[in-house]
């Protein structure tokens, strides 16, 4: 009978407990005019968190990330691509994890066109950061794999 009664009392104290743990943890948006409530002190509510520096710099680099990867599509344009941009050394990476692999694997890894990986490839290759080359398969066509220089290897193995 003891217990049935307590339960409520210390259900009451931590849901006061919980509003006041609540109240001083609210905040407002940053932005003039708006009266939006935010949580844990943030600066912006969900209307206006493109306002924050953070969302504004991902944002940049993902529409850069874009343009490289539609820029790897076109082989006029892949001539250019960086062998430093965030898509190659992911490129890189994944090879270093994974030993050599297939230009369409690594495509489905990395959740890209073959044609872009193919543009990567080549701008790597030219950095003398990876190895293509055209292997027989068991059904007379050739697979292309793609494999870290064995100096690139020696260095990620040591580190």
């Amino acid at each position: 009978m003891a217990t049935t009664s307590a339960t409520p009392l210390l259900r009451d104290r931590r849901l006061a407990a919980a509003r006041v743990l609540a109240a001083a943890e609210t905040a407002f948006c940053r932005v003039p005019g708006c009266a939006n409530a935010t949580s844990l002190h943030k600066p912006y509510c969900l209307t206006h968190l493109a306002c924050s520096p953070y969302v504004r710099a991902l944002e940049a680099e993902l529409s850069r990330r874009d343009a490289e990867e539609s820029a790897a599509l076109d082989p006029r344009v892949a001539r250019t691509l960086d062998p430093n941009g965030s898509r190659a050394q992911e490129i890189l990476e994944e090879l270093g994890r994974r030993g050599p692999q297939t230009f369409e694997r690594l495509a489905h890894a990395l959740n890209v066109p073959v044609e872009a990986v193919c543009g990567y490839l080549r701008a790597l290759e030219r950095a003398g950061l990876v190895r293509t080359l055209r292997m027989a398969s068991r059904r007379g066509g050739y697979r292309r794999l793609a494999e870290l220089r064995a100096a690139r290897s020696a260095l990620r193995t040591a580190s």
